[in-house]
């Protein structure tokens, strides 16, 4: 009874320390070897930039995602494998956030690390086909959605150095925090 106790113990901390870290590895592919609700999603939003297409491997599983640069901003639109869309992101400059919002995720940064530089910010939108479509298109919708931010810092803490991946509520309020693990050899350009 004990040895199972402790196989159960040993597992869920290997599943905890697995949710708390971001290991990406990315590869380009072709556009034909991208589902073909994927793409049907991408002419659907009307993009008129490059699209670029890649396989994403992460520790929880795989996804297919898109990267458009369109009129000053940077799309990373991610699907799952058979095509079916999980979230836009778009690169977002921090200063232009409501100062409410983004004096919220600073005021949680500084309770909880000693040092921390914002690198890179993106909004996340999810919701269903027709809503992403319409916020990619106008930036606007009716439709049901949920909008967070997606904030890469660099931080300094009681662990050391290291760059986390936080996820914050449309309001600036804590989700999750992961540590990013960067592969030397996986840098990509749009």
């Amino acid at each position: 009874m004990n040895r199972a106790l402790l196989f159960c113990c040993c597992l869920l901390t290997c599943f905890s320390l697995c949710a708390q870290e971001k290991l990406e590895k990315e590869r380009r592919i072709q556009v034909n070897e991208v589902p073909a609700a994927a793409r049907s999603f991408l002419d659907s939003c009307l993009f008129q930039g490059k699209v670029k297409w890649y396989a994403e491997e992460e520790l929880n599983g795989a996804s297919v995602e898109a990267k458009i640069q369109e009129v000053g901003y940077r799309y990373s639109i991610e699907f799952d494998t058979l095509g079916q869309i999980e979230d836009v992101e778009i690169e977002r400059d921090p200063n232009h956030l409501s100062s409410w919002v983004i004096d919220s995720m600073r005021a949680h940064l500084a309770r909880t690390t000693l040092k921390y530089k914002i690198k890179r910010m993106q909004v996340q939108w999810t919701g269903d086909r027709q809503a992403l479509i319409m916020l990619i298109r106008t930036s606007q919708t009716h439709l049901p959605h949920t909008i967070k931010y997606e904030v890469e810092i660099k931080v300094r803490d009681d662990e050391g150095r290291h760059m986390y991946e936080y996820l914050f509520t449309a309001g600036g309020e804590f989700i999750q925090r992961r540590r990013v693990i960067y592969r030397t050899s996986d840098h990509l350009d749009y």
